[in-house]
């Protein structure tokens, strides 16, 4: 008996096709409608849409990226500008201070030599006029010194 029964198990199909195929095919249809409405082109949109935005973020990294190097390369090129200016600049003061420096140093020079002159001057008109005393009192000084040293008057 089993061997008749494997035999008509085996002849029967594995998919029965009746009358019920339509409505599962109508409900799968519908329910396809509702699902691609509801649940397909929703996610379908916002996929495109966060690609999109991402696509969009990259273009404007890669923009700002470029802007970026752009800006760089000016400030080094500024910076670079800036660095000679004042490089010119400070040998121009530094020039203009050793000038300055050296007609100072000439000026002062020059005030110390006629300083030098004068006091020479005065040294020297005190020097005569303290010889011109010194002639004239020579006789009264070599008498007192003569007086002392040999203690007598001459």
């Amino acid at each position: 008996m089993q061997t008749s029964t494997s035999i008509i198990l085996a002849a029967q199909p594995v998919v029965d096709i009746d009358g019920t195929v339509f409505v599962q095919l109508t409900l799968f249809l519908l329910l396809l409608a509702v699902l691609e409405r509801l649940l397909f082109r929703p996610w379908l949109e916002v996929r495109d849409r966060r690609h999109a935005a991402i696509s969009g973020a990259f273009a404007a990294a890669e923009e700002l990226q470029t802007k970026a190097s752009k800006l760089d390369a000016e400030y080094a090129e500024r910076l670079g500008q800036a660095r000679e200016s004042a490089l010119n600049v400070r040998s121009e003061l530094r020039r203009d201070a050793e000038s300055n420096g050296s007609d100072k140093i000439a000026q002062a020079r020059s005030q110390a030599s006629r300083s030098l002159d004068a006091a020479r001057g005065q040294i020297s008109t005190q020097v005569a006029r303290a010889r011109t005393d010194l002639v004239a009192r020579i006789e009264v000084l070599a008498r007192e010194i003569s007086e002392r040293v040999l203690g007598r008057a001459a």
